[in-house]
């Protein structure tokens, strides 16, 4: 049964667990530089069977659309000799083992992959053959397409209701006018109508190479305009340079050069850094501070499962020298590890809850922004999320001297907060009930909806390369600005179909969903009702985000509940 150590009547056995749990996970800072993740990945915390048999069909689906792609772009003949080869040798490995092979895969699998750049921008949808064509596909040189992805993209965390530009940025009222905005500037940035998409921490950062080819990374600065109606696109500054929509095949190119920057931020800020790694400290400062007795350990438990061995993964393939990161995106690999730190360290936890982020960017006045389906369908599920928390606390917790007096939760939330712990900005031990759910409430938010909402979207925006790419493959800015200049920054087919396998397996993978819990998981008759109200509220918020996503520009299924797991596992 789950009890307080202060109404334990046993807690000598609750400090040898935690001590030889102290033991087991361990605090490494090396990799990304600063940032705090488990010295290694313990044996009880590794993949499992079943979650490796939901790898192999996704890996399958790989070979198939890669082995479709044609002989001429791909070495198919090799290409089936290796699955010939690994359909032997997966039976023979272990779970762990598995999980580390997916995870190259894509990398692997572009191996065989032509390095030429099309003759076309068309070639990259042919690289969709057993893979569904994307929703973005047939709109995506569109410009409502590139706002829509501002609010519903891969990195709905970015754009900003601004009241005056930032230094250096010289849209001004005669770039207004010559994109055709009624009124002027200066009053529509009064009335709350303006909002930026700014991208200058990107500034003079250092790019990589793949196959010794160079990449850029645009830092630009996007402004959009709404006035009761669609978010809409008003002028980008890249490269010294700014663009309109009437400026042709420069304002293309200056929009590709925004979803590159987008994507860089989208992939190491705010994906790795603010979800995947808070997840990871918490699940180190979970195991190291409460044990299993502790509410507050059956309740996060199910949120951190598989959360150690993917970021053991990702840190190993993903974000290591010479993994997909490094070799797609534009940013070296030091580049983007230095992202990851600075997305964690850019807003205090406790400040990211959706209604404070929403609020605080000025995304909240549905009169001025009416469609916004990142706050429409995350607002309510994280009032959801909230609600049961408070109701399964209530349990434990009845005053706010319980709260103060549970050492173990003290020990639990500095950890957290510490140099020498999780190294998570903002967190302080909470000293009053609404402290502890907002600090909990928060955790699981990162582990479920807020992952969800910037991995999910992956596939459907990045897996088409001329929507979204990893990196500019030309210099930016570029001396002329026509088509052939365009398909110039485009990837080689390599890097396109490295980062079309990548983006599939990590928008497919689903092992548990939020609000799933074992039937006996929770002892306590209040708290089972705690979470038989919270599936009861699910299937509501499902009912009304189905609803809403029918009248959508395009659809956005990435926060109903039905699609959100319950742990960071990919």
């Amino acid at each position: 049964m789950a009890s307080l150590p202060q109404a334990d009547n046993d807690p000598d056995e609750r400090r040898a667990e935690l001590s030889e749990r102290q033991a087991t996970y361990r605090y490494d800072y090396s990799w990304p530089p600063g940032v705090a993740h488990a010295a290694e990945v313990p044996r009880g915390d590794s993949y499992s069977l079943s979650y490796v048999a939901h790898l192999l069909p996704i890996a399958w689906d790989l070979f198939r659309n890669t082995m479709a792609i044609g002989e001429r772009l791909v070495e198919g003949g090799k290409l089936s000799s290796l699955l010939e080869a690994e359909s032997k040798r997966i039976p023979e490995l272990g779970p762990a083992e598995i999980g580390q092979w997916f995870h190259q895969l894509p990398k692997q699998l572009a191996d065989f992959v032509t390095g030429e750049v099309p003759a076309s921008l068309e070639i990259y949808e042919a690289l969709f053959q057993t893979i569904p064509p994307l929703p973005v596909a047939p709109v995506w040189r569109e410009d409502a397409a590139f706002a829509w992805q501002r609010i519903a993209g891969p990195n709905p965390m970015t754009l900003t209701r601004v009241t005056a530009l930032r230094k250096g940025v010289t849209i001004d009222e005669a770039v207004w006018s010559r994109a055709g905005q009624p009124g002027t500037l200066h009053d529509a940035m009064a009335a709350g109508q303006v909002f930026a998409a700014d991208y200058g921490l990107l500034a003079g950062a250092e790019t990589g190479t793949f196959h010794e080819r160079a990449k850029s990374l645009p830092s630009p600065y996007a402004l959009f305009t709404a006035r009761g109606g669609p978010l809409l696109p008003v002028a980008i500054q890249a490269g010294g340079r700014v663009f309109v929509p009437t400026d042709g095949e420069g304002w293309e190119l200056a929009k590709a050069a925004v979803q590159v920057a987008d994507a860089n931020v989208h992939e190491t800020f705010m994906h790795l850094g603010r979800t995947h790694m808070v997840m990871e400290a918490a699940t180190l400062a979970m195991q190291r501070q409460l044990p299993s007795k502790h509410p507050l350990f059956y309740l996060l438990a199910p949120h951190t499962e598989y959360t150690l061995p993917i970021n053991h993964s990702a840190a190993t393939n993903l974000i290591a020298p010479g993994g997909v990161i490094d070799q797609v995106f534009a940013g070296s690999i030091e580049t983007s590890a230095g992202l990851v730190r600075a997305g964690m360290d850019a807003a205090p936890l406790l400040q990211m809850a959706p209604p404070d982020d929403i609020a605080r960017r000025g995304l909240d006045d549905r009169s001025i922004l009416p469609v916004h389906p990142y706050r429409d369908d995350g607002l309510p599920l994280w009032q959801a999320i909230l609600a049961f928390v408070v109701d399964y606390l209530v349990v434990y917790y009845t005053t706010d001297a319980d709260v103060v007096a549970d050492y173990e939760l003290q020990a639990f939330a500095t950890e957290l907060g510490a140099k020498d712990g999780g190294r998570i900005r903002g967190v302080r031990p909470p000293t009053t009930r609404d402290e502890l759910a907002a600090l909990v409430a928060q955790l699981i938010w990162t582990a479920t909806a807020q992952h969800s909402a910037v991995n999910f979207t992956q596939l459907p925006y990045m897996g088409l390369a001329t929507n979204m790419a990893g990196a500019m493959w030309s210099t930016w800015p570029a001396a002329s600005l026509d088509p052939e200049t365009h398909l110039a920054a485009a990837p080689p087919l390599n890097a396109a179909v490295m980062q079309l396998n990548t983006v599939y397996q990590l928008s497919n993978l689903r092992v548990n969903y939020l609000g799933q819990y074992g039937l006996l998981h929770f002892h306590d008759l209040d708290a089972r009702h705690a979470v038989s109200a919270f599936k009861g509220a699910l299937e509501a918020l499902e009912v009304d985000m189905v609803g809403r996503d029918a009248t959508r520009y395009l659809p956005y299924p990435h926060l109903r509940p039905s699609t959100v797991p319950n742990s960071i596992h990919i």
